[in-house]
C-alpha cells in the first residue's frame, strides 16, 4: 500500500472499462472511486471502527452518469472488502432511492 496525502491506496481494480480506486485512511474512512475514460464519476465513501462493518457516509455520481450501475458496482466492491455495509440512517431522497434499490 502507499500513501496518498492522509490516504493509503489499498488497490485499483478494472472492471468493465471503470478502474476502482480503493483507499483507505487512519481515521476508518474507506473510499471506492470509480473513473470512466480516466475521470472521477463516483465515490462510495465508508467509515469503519472495527474493519468488518462499514456505514455508508456518503455516495455520488456524476449527473450524466447516474442510473448506469456505478454506484452498485463501488458498492458490490465494498461488501466484498467488509462483512457487513450499512446504510446511514438520515437519507436524501436519491439516498433512499439508491438503498432501496440494492439492499
Amino acid at each position: 500500500m502507499r500513501a496518498i496525502g492522509v490516504e493509503t491506496l489499498v488497490r485499483t481494480i478494472t472492471t468493465a472499462g471503470v478502474e476502482i480506486v480503493h483507499t483507505t485512511s487512519v481515521t476508518g474512512t474507506v473510499r471506492y472511486v470509480a473513473h470512466v475514460a480516466g475521470a472521477p464519476s463516483a465515490v462510495l465513501q465508508l467509515v469503519t471502527m472495527d474493519g468488518s462493518v462499514a456505514l455508508i457516509c456518503n455516495a455520488y455520481t456524476v449527473p450524466k452518469l447516474r442510473r448506469t450501475g456505478l454506484a452498485r458496482q463501488l458498492l458490490e466492491r465494498a461488501r466484498l472488502d467488509h462483512d457487513r455495509v450499512v446504510h446511514a440512517t438520515h437519507l436524501s431522497g436519491d439516498g433512499a432511492a439508491f438503498a432501496e434499490a440494492v439492499g
